[in-house]
């Protein structure tokens, strides 16, 4: 089976006024997976080599698509198969390292500001 890398940096972060302090970007460790077959549902989980795991699910391919292009634009998932498990591929759409904003992060679900200084610092 080849496997190809595929490295994605959505910076500068989006919808954001002035200027981004390096403190606001996060390089972490991303993964797309299929959480059911069925009637395909959907996990994010985001963790870095000090983080805790933090995931956010979506209960079908429209949300997560919603979420992701209101979140990150650039992100195109029409490149990845979101029936992989069907595709006899495993479970996993999309696995990588990224580097994204907190209000990018928020938008996913996957951050808050009272958790900052918990889980990512």
């Amino acid at each position: 089976m080849k496997t190809t890398k595929l490295h994605l940096a959505f910076t500068p972060p989006l919808k954001r006024s002035g200027p981004v302090s390096p403190g606001d970007l996060l390089t972490l460790r991303m993964v797309i997976q299929q959480i059911q077959v069925e009637k395909p549902s959907y996990r994010i989980v985001v963790y870095g080599d000090a983080e805790k795991p933090r995931h956010a699910d979506f209960n079908d391919d429209q949300a997560l698509s919603d979420a992701l292009r209101a979140a990150i634009p650039e992100f195109d998932l029409s490149q990845f198969s979101l029936n992989p498990m069907q595709d006899g591929m495993g479970s996993i759409v999309f696995a990588d390292e990224v580097t994204l904003s907190t209000s990018q992060l928020s938008s996913l679900g996957l951050y808050s500001a009272d958790a900052r200084h918990h889980a990512w610092h």
